[in-house]
């Protein structure tokens, strides 16, 4: 309806893909806007196809969840969200060079002529896991939450474990020790904790804690990660039997341990 000023349409990894949306801009419809559900939370590049008119522009946000059927991407001074000035007819764009996550996605474009929507969306960049670990309990509402935590694990897992996909994509020393036992049942896999272990050893400080992040180049630190961290090493080596990597770090704990003592 090209009367309405705003259009509100709903599309995710459901939807036929064969469907486009078309709108064209008249005096009464001055821009339109998408909230897309993806389906589940998901982490990768951004990705879009569309055929507008030239100088239009796209704003991109996105989000984990909603407030009055809006995404909400504006925390604490950072805004999740990206802006494209479209050339004439049909662009199709995946920005590889960073990550970015989330539930919702919602799509503004402002200044068109003609708009023809394709696709948008976030291209996945799951790292690689075996599912080894099963949960089958008879009710179907606790095995939903366990599906939803092995994504959400994925979704906290590329380089090194993250916090966050959405927000800092940081790698944090308790953070880190919660999704690691976690993925040791789900997964059984051991590199990443271990690169992660190896990562916060080298952000060790003079003062003996380990960096809020690593790698991080501010200083700032919080000592009870820097214990957590002692406990997550235990776990695996309970869980992985790789007695080599703690003795390649046992330098630094006992520099650690030292300090504090």
């Amino acid at each position: 309806n090209a009367k309405i000023e705003r259009v509100l349409a709903w599309f995710g990894a459901s939807k036929d893909h064969n469907i486009v949306y078309t709108f064209r801009n008249d005096k009464e419809n001055k821009d339109v806007y998408f909230v897309i559900d993806l389906g589940n939370e998901r982490a990768g590049y951004l990705h879009f196809d569309i055929d507008t008119s030239e100088n239009a522009f796209v704003d991109i946000s996105y989000g984990e969840h909603l407030k009055d059927l809006r995404v909400r991407s504006h925390v604490g001074g950072r805004n999740f969200a990206n802006r494209c000035v479209c050339k004439e007819g049909r662009s199709q764009f995946t920005y590889y060079f960073r990550r970015i996550a989330g539930r919702y996605m919602q799509v503004h474009v402002s200044g068109f002529n003609h708009l023809t929507i394709y696709d948008v969306g976030i291209i996945n960049t799951d790292y690689p896991v075996k599912h080894t670990g099963k949960f089958i309990c008879g009710d179907s509402l606790h095995e939903k939450i366990h599906d939803v935590s092995k994504n959400t694990i994925l979704c906290c897992m590329h380089e090194r474990f993250e916090d966050s996909p959405w927000r800092e994509q940081g790698l944090y020393g308790s953070d880190s020790r919660n999704q690691m036992v976690a993925g040791y049942y789900a997964f059984s896999e051991f590199e990443m904790p271990k690169s992660s272990h190896e990562l916060l050893a080298r952000s060790v400080r003079e003062h003996g804690h380990i960096n809020t992040c690593a790698p991080c180049g501010i200083e700032l630190f919080l000592p009870s990660f820097s214990f957590v961290w002692f406990i997550s090493l235990k776990d695996y080596l309970d869980y992985s039997g790789d007695l080599a990597t703690l003795e390649n770090l046992w330098s630094q704990l006992e520099f650690m341990l030292d300090t504090y003592t």
